[in-house]
């Protein structure tokens, strides 16, 4: 009898641990942006040296989370369960488009917030309104930003942009990698400004 319910005690136990192997939590996958810009060689502002600093960039408040959102309709956004940032998003921005700037502009030194006590000329002001996909893999990137005079103290530019970015998958890998180019874009549009103001 005894060895009954030994048999029976064991066989409870060993449900009990393969219920609870089954239902593990499977583990998050964290990820990055990351900068594409191909470095130019030679110095297109002339051969002077302009420093840049990135400020703190500002994301609207529904990107202001560890989760990669994407879009299930115009109204809805879906916070991904398992697949996050690996950084807060604002700071894998100004990393990104301060590395894809001095690629594009060699006579450029970019340093982002906070930054220690330099000689900035100019500072450049990020806010994004969106940053997202749809569920196709579509990428929409809708951005304000500005370069100000840090020596005149005044505001030299001010530009909207809306970068769009065809999906080929529907995988945040592939979500990742069109949202890089997005912000490729974003960093070409802002040095071509920047190359204006110097002149």
């Amino acid at each position: 009898m005894k060895n009954k319910y030994a048999v029976k005690s064991f066989m409870l136990v060993a449900l009990i641990i393969s219920l609870a192997a089954c239902s593990k939590t499977p583990a998050a996958r964290f990820y990055t942006l990351s900068p594409l810009a191909e470095e130019v060689k030679g110095d297109t502002l002339g051969g002077s040296k302009v420093i840049i600093g990135i400020a703190e960039v500002e994301v609207s408040p529904y990107l202001n989370r560890s989760e990669i959102i994407t879009r299930s309709s115009a109204t809805q956004v879906q916070l991904a369960q398992y697949d996050r940032w690996a950084e807060p998003l604002e700071d894998i921005v100004a990393m990104t488009v301060s590395e894809n700037i001095s690629r594009l502009l060699p006579a450029i030194q970019t340093i982002t917030s906070p930054w220690p006590e330099a000689d900035v000329n100019y500072m450049l002001a990020i806010k994004i309104k969106r940053f997202d996909s749809d569920d196709t893999g579509n990428i929409r990137l809708d951005v304000s930003w500005g370069i100000i005079d840090q020596k005149q103290r005044s505001m030299i530019a001010v530009h909207e942009s809306s970068i769009r970015r065809s999906g080929t998958s529907a995988d945040y890998d592939s979500i990742v990698i069109q949202m890089s180019q997005a912000l490729l874009e974003l960093s070409k549009e802002i040095a071509t400004q920047l190359t204006k103001t110097k002149k």
